[in-house]
């Protein structure tokens, strides 16, 4: 499919609840790792990456444990970028 269907497909899915057991294991684990994310938005490493914008990063965190789950794409994608970072770092 190209970019324009899949877009509308995931709009569709999202608004007859398709994916809701996809997105509620997604919380679930991003719930789980609540501390391991704190930990690590907050690492010497993480805050001396000149590509980060950590006031962006740091609401998205702070949203996202506040309750608004809208975040969880995105700390989605701070965690999988900053897991691939390292290990891309140490190799």
């Amino acid at each position: 499919m190209g970019s324009l269907q899949s877009r509308l497909l995931s709009l569709i899915q999202r608004k007859f609840g398709v994916n809701t057991y996809q997105r509620n294991s997604s919380l679930v684990l991003l719930n789980s790792l609540k501390e391991f994310i704190y930990d690590t938005v907050n690492s010497k490493t993480v805050m001396e990456t000149p590509f980060y914008d950590m006031l962006k990063i740091r609401k998205i965190v702070d949203e996202f444990y506040a309750g608004n789950k809208n975040y969880s794409n995105e700390l989605d994608w701070f965690l999988t970028f900053e897991l691939f970072r390292q290990k891309y770092q140490n190799n």
